[in-house]
């Protein structure tokens, strides 16, 4: 791809030259800006209602990687709720808080209520698709990672306001956004295309594990009680910063979300959930706490941890799983269930058989996302190139579906 012909020298830590004929402008100069509005986890129950209502958009609802947005926290707002501020259709949402601060942003397709950690931004100065690339490309994420304030990975919206970027004319500005909706298209195209390599590869692996518990020979049928023992997890009791004396929380999921003073469970153990995500075995071999969202368990004498893991692995949850509004799954119930006991000789042998598959997975696995990485850093760098002037595009042909007109 060819460059400008003529450039100018600019005074921008993150960028030494821009093409002549563009500009150099301040956020706040072309766009309007305001963060939204929280609501407490305790009353979130009250704004359930789908009619006549906004959706609210929280951060949780931004997707990281299709820069779109996802509505998974189900909150709505009355269209008669005046307490909270509404973004408008083909504006856009910004994380500028927390862990995604800097790092999410979605355009809106539907007017919308958001959360106080997102901040809504709409211009009728420039494209408002062409200032969503500028603030995906590495220049704002330079900008917003120097001037963090604050242990909340926030900056103010002055600060936002501060940020300064190229701006070339209007037409220009529409044929930038027009090739990068077409390229980045592309480019997550190829990336959908390796994702599914990554879930066949967990299906092949899913698949052979039951192979290999369905052509057991010698066994004994016996009960998940008599060869474990499964512990509920409790509701914190004090929730603390991160210290070097703290001790990670965690519930259905392997990650840990919060810490606490205390620990629940001390050794190896299998986790599954119990409410909400069902099942999804892990293992954790530490001290820690565990909510009432997930079960531990453990192995005795009878049988060994590994093939322990290995059963629960291909467990069938749904057969246990309560068609509720939050689906949950009762220990009780699981631990009635019969499984194939073999000796613990064969045990060995088969965790040893399965080690080797996962190896061969995981090889396989590290090659595809390696592909991934290599096709998202091309997309960043894409896009930083082209909406900071170092590609001209202009006499690019765009395809007819990509020719958007101006909003």
């Amino acid at each position: 791809m060819k460059r400008y012909k003529k450039y100018k020298q600019v005074d921008l830590p993150w960028l030494r030259e821009v093409p002549e004929h563009w500009e150099i402008n301040l956020l706040k100069n072309i766009a309007k800006y305001t963060t939204g509005n929280s609501i407490k986890n305790e009353e979130k129950k009250h704004f359930s209602i789908t009619d006549n209502s906004y959706k609210y958009i929280s951060t949780s609802d931004l997707d990281f990687e299709t820069k779109s947005i996802k509505h998974k926290s189900n909150l709505y707002i009355s269209n008669k709720n005046k307490n909270f501020k509404v973004a408008q259709k083909n504006s856009l949402l910004v994380c500028i808080e927390g862990g995604s601060g800097g790092k999410k942003v979605a355009r809106l397709t539907e007017d919308a209520c958001y959360g106080n950690k997102l901040c809504n931004i709409n211009s009728f100065e420039v494209n408002i698709d062409f200032l969503f690339y500028v603030i995906n490309s590495t220049i704002f994420k330079n900008y917003y990672n120097t001037n963090i304030n604050g242990d909340r990975n926030g900056i103010s919206q002055n600060k936002l306001g501060l940020f300064s970027f190229a701006i070339p004319p209007l037409s220009e500005q529409n044929q930038i956004a027009n090739f990068l909706d077409w390229k980045i298209g592309e480019i997550d195209r190829l990336v959908g295309l390796e994702k599914n390599k990554i879930e066949k590869l967990d299906e092949l692996l899913f698949n052979k594990l039951n192979s290999i518990y369905d052509n057991l020979k010698n066994y004994n049928l016996v009960t998940l009680k008599r060869i474990s023992n499964v512990y509920s997890g409790k509701e914190v009791v004090d929730e603390i910063k991160k210290s070097s004396s703290s001790f990670e929380v965690y519930g259905s999921g392997p990650t840990a979300f919060k810490y606490t003073s205390n620990y629940l469970f001390d050794g190896k153990y299998i986790i599954f959930g119990r409410k909400g995500t069902i099942g999804k075995p892990y293992i954790l071999d530490k001290k820690f706490w565990l909510v009432d969202t997930a079960y531990a368990i453990t192995n005795n004498k009878k049988v060994s941890f590994d093939y322990l893991y290995y059963i629960l692995r291909i467990f069938k949850w749904e057969i246990f799983t309560t068609n509720t509004v939050k689906p949950s799954v009762v220990a009780d119930e699981i631990i009635k269930t019969k499984v194939k006991l073999p000796t613990i000789k064969i045990q060995k042998n088969i965790n040893k058989k399965i080690n080797m598959l996962e190896n061969k997975i995981k090889m396989y696995k590290s090659l595809v996302n390696q592909q991934i990485q290599n096709l998202q850093e091309l997309k960043l760098t894409l896009i930083s190139d082209v909406v900071t002037g170092k590609i001209d595009v202009r006499e690019i042909e765009i395809p007819e579906e990509y020719r958007k007109k101006p909003i």
